[in-house]
């Protein structure tokens, strides 16, 4: 009485098959069939000892059926089946010999068979995949619509709707991108490729799928993948384009169509040499000789400014490059050709200069991408020294470190500029090399006399390390504060994050954040700080944000929450927008929380970014950033 009843009988049969199914090597299968609602299950079979295992799954997995019918199959009708069909009270029936056709579970596995080779013949798919591919044709017919019972396999079994999200993504066998957990960074790719073979019903959440890894043979289950067939998002590292692929890709990118004599030559019939043309977007437009009017991913002017990672050099570091400026040439050709554009590098804060193309930026910028981080050192790797003023190699500092930084980037630094910044480091160094005691390192010693201190303040080294660090984002630097935007500016020649701050502030003005009390402070307030936040935009807008240092404040003993628009009504909304044919418009409001005012008592003396008030005391009157009641 404690086991869920099907209230259906259930026909089965084994299937045979040439070829051994990829992962398991069965060349067996049992498959279950229900008569009235057509739902279908399918578990391989080592052996013939192995069908008493489905039967239990099947009826672990879909209920105890009210009769078993079969053939007359000598495993269909074994002691240990018939031992366990007593137990569930389940009948059993057998069709005559020779008489396969009063089976119906023949007649349903003829419907599946035809439905999974016509998969494998449309996709190409070896033939080790049978079994994968039945087990993929037989969930879809249990979750969508038969014409046979006049509704849903699943629906008639279960009396719920099935959802079929989880079929809406892939097709069978479409080659795919899953993402691996660990990978060596940067030499090999953070994907690897596979084939998507199925659903995985008992493994993770609903959208977890089954792929067929193309290295180990194998199959997992997995739910951050990715199609490798979408237009311009392949992974180049892993599926590289061919001359035919070049040419049809720049064609995609194009509105018009390219000309015979723009195509890529093509590899000679008949040979089988391994193509080893263009590898990145740069080569492949050099490769192809187009002179289209294809769009830049960056504009050649917004580049100015801009860093990135330079390749490893001889020596074994590797040094940041800035943007210096773009180097115009009176040449027509090179006019209407990005790729042949040229620009001035700075390398390694002006150690040397290098020329390079628009296509050779765009590769470095792309490589850093996805890495802009925080800029902090991992570890000190070597030193160097002593120096004396006048040697080459003399930076400010009787000796030199070698800094590993997080990014991969492997640089020499005076060790005045780096223990100024993080002396603990240093002092780990100092201390494992026995240099406390030598010139240039003494400074280091106090900082390992007390070994309880010394450890507290290693903990803390990460912290400091973020805040003092440099950061860049799409290969811009982002500035610490107010002055820090300045020098930049200054770097790079432009008003950029000026001009951010300059729109932030005023803001401020509009909204009457702040009333200015001259040099009076009124004694009924609480003095604070405030900062600026900088960010810089995928499209190099550059933003900057006043926040209030909150945390010096008490914190209030009333509510302070604030309701937002729940993700399921918008969901609604949306919903019934497109079900009604009605418009969406959407608006943002810049510094919302300064349409409130602030109950807090709080003033702040002003700094650079305020211009001609600074240092004048003002109150805040609106809920600014940062506040414990904004």
């Amino acid at each position: 009485l404690n086991v869920h009843r099907r209230r259906e009988a259930v026909s089965t049969d084994r299937i045979y098959s040439d070829t051994p199914a990829i992962d398991c090597g069965a060349t067996e299968a049992s498959l279950f069939v229900g008569v009235k609602s057509h739902v279908g299950d399918v578990y391989p079979l080592q052996s013939e000892k192995q069908f008493p295992g489905t039967l239990e799954d099947n009826v672990t997995e879909r209920g105890a059926m009210d009769k078993l019918i079969s053939d007359s199959g000598t495993v269909e009708t074994s002691n240990r089946v018939k031992e366990f069909l007593r137990s569930m009270y389940i009948k059993t029936w057998k069709s005559e010999p020779h008489q396969q056709h009063q089976n119906v579970n023949e007649r349903r596995y003829q419907t599946y068979k035809t439905k999974v080779n016509t998969c494998m013949d449309r996709t190409g798919s070896p033939a080790y995949t049978w079994l994968l591919c039945l087990m993929w044709v037989i969930w879809v017919s249990n979750h969508t619509w038969n014409r046979t019972i006049h509704g849903i396999p699943m629906q008639v079994l279960t009396g719920s709707t099935p959802d079929i999200s989880p079929a809406l993504r892939f097709r069978w066998y479409e080659p795919v991108y899953y993402k691996l957990d660990d990978s060596d960074y940067p030499s090999e790719s953070r994907e690897a490729r596979g084939h998507f073979v199925g659903i995985a019903e008992n493994t993770g959440h609903v959208m977890t799928y089954k792929v067929l890894t193309e290295d180990t043979r194998k199959v997992i289950c997995r739910s951050n993948l990715r199609s490798a067939l979408k237009p311009g998002a392949e992974n180049l590292r892993l599926d590289p384009l061919d001359g035919e692929t070049v040419h049809e890709y720049i064609k995609s990118q194009k509105k018009g169509s390219l000309k015979e004599s723009e195509k890529p030559p093509e590899t000679p019939a008949g040979t089988t040499e391994q193509y080893s043309g263009p590898r990145t977007f740069g080569d492949l437009f050099e490769a192809t000789k187009i002179k289209a009017d294809l769009k830049p991913m960056i504009g050649i002017h917004d580049l100015v400014g801009r860093t990135f990672l330079m390749d490893e050099n001889a020596k074994g570091e590797i040094h940041r490059a800035r943007i210096v400026e773009l180097l115009e040439k009176h040449d027509k050709e090179v006019e209407d050709n990005y790729d042949r554009k040229q620009f001035k590098c700075s390398v390694n804060n002006d150690e040397y200069e290098e020329i390079l193309t628009y296509n050779e930026l765009m590769h470095h910028l792309n490589r850093d991408a996805e890495n802009d981080h925080v800029w902090k050192f991992r570890s000190i790797v070597s030193h160097h020294g002593p120096y004396r003023p006048g040697d080459k190699e003399y930076f400010g500092s009787k000796y030199n470190v070698r800094i590993e930084w997080e990014n991969g980037e492997i640089t020499t630094q005076p060790l005045s500029a780096i223990s100024k910044d993080d002396p603990i480091t240093c002092a780990l160094y100092a201390k494992a090399n026995g240099l406390l005691s030598t010139e240039g390192w003494k400074h280091l010693a106090r900082y390992a006399k007390r070994e309880k201190m010394f450890q507290r303040m290693i903990n803390q080294i990460k912290m400091k390390s973020y805040n003092t660090a440099k950061k860049y984002k799409y290969g811009v630097e982002i500035p610490k504060n107010y002055e820090d935007c300045l020098r930049l500016d200054r770097l790079n020649g432009n008003d950029d994050w000026k001009d951010a701050v300059g729109r932030e502030m005023s803001q401020m003005q509009e909204y009457n954040v702040f009333e200015d009390k001259g040099t009076n402070a009124p004694s009924d307030h609480k003095k604070i700080r405030v900062h600026l936040v900088f960010d810089c935009k995928h499209d190099g807008r550059r933003k900057a944000r006043l926040v209030a240092d909150g945390h010096l404040t008490e914190v209030p003993l009333e509510s302070v929450y604030s309701g937002v628009v729940s993700m399921r009504s918008l969901r609604i909304m949306t919903f019934l927008a497109e079900l009604n044919k009605l418009e969406l418009w959407a608006t943002d409001i810049g510094n919302a929380y300064l349409e409130a005012k602030t109950k807090e008592k709080l003033y702040i003396v002003a700094g650079s970014e305020f211009k001609e008030l600074k240092g004048h005391v003002l109150v805040i009157r609106r809920a600014l950033y940062g506040l414990r009641t904004s």
